[in-house]
């Protein structure tokens, strides 16, 4: 009998560099020719596609991917949203980011200058908070736990842009910051910490032991290796 390939989801964008470091220390590598979205890897037990990861999260809770790569903060989101984790098991966490070692912060910002400056400040509003963000559900339970009334508004990029001609405050992630002060913006507190996962199907048939194996083991190798870099 032939053994299938594993199929794995690549994500494209910001997750894109830290992932292909992350599978080159686990000896494993996938080279894109031209346009191609697909390619078969060096060790020649995979195969990769490169999509968005909120599609490779459903490809992966569906069956259609064997398993992927996507950030922590949009499997919360979703889960926050009503999303039937338990199809879904996190296999790794690579502490990866643009950095590759560090968490992706996403923090509360304010225009500077505001009067508020703190989160004391912020809860004794008349008001609720408005916030633009792309992750509305993980804010609106950070605000719920830290006494904060709240109206979220869903960015869909350019996020700080949006305070204060359109809402009060954003959320957004955080690199170096210099992002938020060209905006205007100031950073009042920590919301959430963010990391890449790699995903598996819970439910691999028993006829794909050798697809199971391989995925085990190529996040064993890959958790080894973020490891031996700290």
């Amino acid at each position: 009998m032939t053994l299938r390939k594993a199929y794995l989801g690549l994500p494209k964008g910001d997750l894109q560099d830290s992932c292909a470091k992350a599978l080159r220390g686990a000896e494993t590598q996938f080279d894109f020719e031209g346009r191609s979205l697909w390619s078969d890897s060096s060790c020649g037990r995979f195969s990769g596609v490169m999509l968005r990861p909120t599609e490779i999260l459903d490809f992966v809770s569906s069956g259609r991917l064997d398993a992927g790569f996507v950030s922590r903060d949009l499997f919360e989101e979703r889960i926050l949203n009503g999303f039937d984790g338990k199809s879904v098991n996190v296999l790794a966490d690579l502490m990866s980011s643009k950095l590759f070692l560090q968490p992706v912060q996403w923090v509360l910002a304010v225009p500077t200058g505001n009067a508020a400056k703190t989160l004391p400040q912020l809860r004794v509003r008349d008001a609720p908070l408005t916030i633009a963000t792309e992750i509305p559900a993980i804010v609106t339970e950070w605000a719920s736990k830290n006494g904060l009334i709240v109206a979220t508004e869903k960015s869909i990029g350019s996020t700080e842009a949006k305070a204060p001609r359109f809402v009060d405050a954003i959320v957004d992630c955080r690199h170096s910051g210099q992002s938020l002060k060209e905006n205007g913006l100031q950073e009042i507190e920590v919301v959430y910490e963010s990391t890449i996962i790699f995903v598996t199907n819970t439910q691999v048939k028993d006829y794909d032991e050798t697809v199971r194996e391989d995925i085990r083991q190529l996040a064993l190798k890959m958790t080894k290796f973020i490891k031996s870099l700290i």
